[in-house]
Formats: structure tokens, C-alpha cells, sequence
């Protein structure tokens, strides 16, 4: 078996590898892998799914793309700080096909196994219930999108009606709410908007600011991305569904030029990766399950306009790397 880590190990130095990264980023990537090789090593996997595994985390280096190496370290990071449901990821990674896009491969077995065991928020670092406040950032398309006909408006154009209508109220008759791919809700705690209201006196400051914390693409549901209007989700205080600290069985891998990061903590937190590649501006996230048939007091509220900006990748990578090391 160790026959194989070698034979990996090589093919890493190929010619497409090397001149897409720099000589200190490829030694920090090497102590990733090697990371990655001993863990397959020391799991009791049967012979068979360690090699399929290895050949998968192979494919994830000599992809070489943003998305594999992001997904990689991520895995990496998740398992130093033991904040990952190994049975599920066992079952991920038996579900896993060595034959076309890694990264993509990975995202739809997290689909087929979250369905079929019906268990969506896989984190384990979590902390009190009920302790923080929280809110969930979104446009206001995307709000008109999805919650529109539950509130009974059947002329989504019309927004200033809906935040008159509908805004600075309990939202308690919607009852389901939407989620990303995988059934999963992000959120951030209150703490971190109120900090902006202190530092911005203008309100489209605040939500072009968050928007870029949040990773939100400011997105009118049309495909075209243009300044939009940002709202939040206030949550009422206590939430007491079960929330943890995201992991890389909770973002969606399927979808191309993420900027989701893990994060080595302990305090129950993940930290989001801002759109401009800003690591100052990262803030707390958690993860929780979708909400169905609960009568939880939501209240929408508008925090301005949003003005455009780009995904910046440039230091998703490196940051990526910090994570790891620290």
C-alpha cells in the first residue's frame, strides 16, 4: 500500500503544478497532502476504499484548480481540528467517483448521502443553544423569490409593498424557509452588523460592507448581478434549533468559484472569506438545518443598497494554507 503515497507524491511535481504556484506555496501544499496520505494510512478503511481515496485526493492536486486545492486543505483542516462527523464522511467518501471532476464529485455525494440518511449539519464543534442572537443576510430578490406567494403576494415586482406589508413584522407564517443546496442555513451573530452600524453612519455602506463579509453576490434573480438591495433575517432571541460550526460536508462543492473556508477554533464558529479577499473582514458563521413547520418569530428588516464588487481569488489559497498552519 505505502507503495502507492510515493508514486502520488510524484506526479505532484508536474510541470502544469509548478508554474501555476510559487515554491513556498507548493512546500506548505506538500505538508497538506502528506497530511491527507497519513490519515487515509491510519483509518481502518478495506484496502480498496484507501486507494480509491488516495486516488481521489491525487486528482484534487493535479486538478490543480482553485476549487480542488481549496477543498483539499478544507478537508485537511476539518480533520486537524476534528470538526467533522467521520461516519458520514466515511460514507461520503465510499460514495465517491474517481471519474471526472473531483471537486464536483465530492459535492454530489454530499447530496446523495445527506439524503439518503436525512442528517444535513455535519460540524461538531458547537456551543450552547439559545446563546447568541443571530441574522441571515440576502437580496431582496432573493427574499421576493422565495417567500413571495407564502406571504400571499402574487406580484413579486412590487417591493416597496412587500417591506411595507411584510418588514419589521413577525414573519411566523412562512413555514419553510429556504436553504442552500444542502439543506443548510448560514448565519452570523448580531453582534457583527451592530459593529458596522457603529463604524458606517451610511446604511449602503453597512450593506456593501456585509455583503462582501457574507460572500452574498448581490444577485436581482434575473442572472445579472447588479447593485441590489440587502435585507437581514432577524432571528428571535433564543433560537433554539442546534447550530455548530460549519465544515466542509456543509458548503456545496458542486457550484464553481466558492470562497467557502474551514477554520481551525474551537468556539463553536466558523469564519466567512470576504468576496474582496480581505481577511480582515472575515466574520463568524454557523451553520443550522432547515426550518419547516415552526412558528419561529423571523422579522425581515432592509439595510440598504449594495454596490457591485468581483469574487477576488487571488488569496483564497494562501489564507487557506494560514488556516492549516495556525
Amino acid at each position: 500500500m505505502k507503495l502507492l503515497f510515493p508514486l502520488v507524491y510524484f506526479f505532484i511535481s508536474f510541470r502544469k503544478f509548478r508554474l501555476r504556484y510559487d515554491l513556498l506555496f507548493r512546500r506548505n501544499l506538500k505538508i497538506v497532502y502528506r497530511f491527507l496520505i497519513d490519515w487515509v494510512y491510519n483509518n481502518k478503511y478495506r484496502l480498496k476504499t484507501k486507494v480509491k481515496i488516495i486516488l481521489w485526493i491525487y486528482k484534487l492536486y493535479m486538478e490543480a484548480s482553485v476549487d480542488s486545492l481549496r477543498l483539499a486543505i478544507c478537508l485537511a483542516i476539518d480533520l486537524k481540528n476534528k470538526n467533522i462527523n467521520l461516519p458520514l464522511l466515511d460514507e461520503v467518501l465510499n460514495e465517491l467517483s474517481v471519474k471526472g471532476n473531483p471537486v464536483k464529485n465530492f459535492g454530489a455525494a454530499i447530496k446523495i448521502i445527506s439524503e439518503k440518511l436525512d442528517i444535513y449539519i455535519t460540524g461538531n464543534h458547537d456551543d450552547a443553544t439559545g446563546k447568541d442572537e443571530y441574522f441571515r443576510g440576502m437580496s431582496i430578490h432573493s427574499f421576493m423569490k422565495h417567500y413571495a406567494r407564502e406571504l400571499g403576494i402574487y406580484n413579486s415586482s412590487n417591493i416597496e409593498e412587500v417591506k411595507k406589508k411584510h418588514f419589521g413584522k413577525s414573519l411566523s407564517n412562512i413555514k419553510e424557509w429556504s436553504c442552500g443546496e444542502n439543506g443548510i442555513i448560514w448565519i452570523s451573530p448580531i453582534d457583527e452588523l451592530n459593529s458596522l452600524f457603529q463604524k458606517f453612519s451610511d446604511s449602503n455602506l453597512v450593506a456593501t460592507e456585509l455583503c462582501d463579509m457574507l460572500g452574498i453576490t448581490p444577485n436581482t434573480g434575473t442572472g445579472k448581478t447588479i447593485n441590489t438591495e440587502l435585507i437581514i433575517i432577524r432571528y428571535p432571541h433564543p433560537f433554539i434549533d442546534h447550530c455548530a460550526q460549519p465544515c466542509i460536508l456543509d458548503t456545496n462543492w458542486i457550484s464553481t468559484n466558492g470562497i467557502y473556508l474551514s477554520y481551525k477554533d474551537f468556539d463553536g464558529y466558523g469564519r466567512t472569506y470576504s468576496r474582496s479577499g480581505n481577511t480582515s473582514k472575515s466574520i463568524k458563521e454557523r451553520v443550522h438545518n432547515r426550518i419547516i413547520n415552526k412558528d419561529y418569530a423571523f422579522i425581515a428588516e432592509s439595510i440598504g443598497l449594495s454596490n457591485l464588487f468581483n469574487i477576488d481569488q487571488t488569496n483564497l489559497l494562501n489564507e487557506a494554507i494560514n488556516r492549516f498552519n495556525n
